[in-house]
């Protein structure tokens, strides 16, 4: 907070991309180092989700579908990410794994694919594959075959029994043609 940025005039840090809630529990984590408080930060979430849903109008979360501890935790995850702490990001991980529904699958992947969280991947990608016929006429699906072509590839490559090796290549050679392309664009 130095060096003549807004930052260090105003005393404040605005953090944009990260949910008030989540940006309080990583803080959090980073100074105590326990899992506990996460627990408590899901519970008011669903605690609040319960209140507004008694109420007549039940806000939407921007990401779709998911309920409220799996959006907590996806926040988390990508905080965690974000800040490199590994540790915390494999506890969001597993606990991704843990509580990720058919219905939540979708949208579950494509953070597990920016996060890079490959058991929380292959779990998204066994649910969608035993559950494909539920999976392909929700919008989250819909909207994955439209904006995440690496994600589709992943799908339809586990989806076919292709190992994970071949897979890997073929995601990254699919990268490699899509940044060709923009740049020639």
């Amino acid at each position: 907070l130095c060096g003549g940025f807004q930052d260090s005039i105003s005393k404040e840090v605005l953090v944009e991309d990260c949910e008030p809630r989540a940006f309080k529990a990583l803080l959090h984590f980073l100074y105590v180092d326990d899992f506990a408080h996460f627990e408590d930060c899901m519970q008011e979430a669903l605690m609040a989700k319960d209140s507004r849903d008694t109420a007549e109008v039940a806000p939407e979360r921007k990401s779709g579908g998911v309920g409220p501890q799996i959006a907590f935790l996806q926040d988390m995850l990508s905080a965690s990410h974000k800040y490199q702490l590994p540790r915390l990001s494999l506890w969001c991980e597993k606990q991704l794994c843990e509580r990720t529904t058919v219905a939540e699958a979708c949208l579950v992947l494509c953070q597990a694919h920016l996060c890079e969280a490959c058991q929380l991947e292959e779990v998204c990608l066994k649910l969608i594959k035993d559950n494909m016929e539920q999976v392909v006429s929700t919008q989250d699906f819909k909207q994955l075959t439209a904006q995440w072509p690496e994600v589709l590839l992943k799908v339809a490559l586990f989806g076919s029994g292709v190992s994970a090796g071949k897979a890997a290549s073929a995601v990254a050679e699919q990268q490699t043609l899509l940044r060709k392309r923009k740049r020639e664009s």
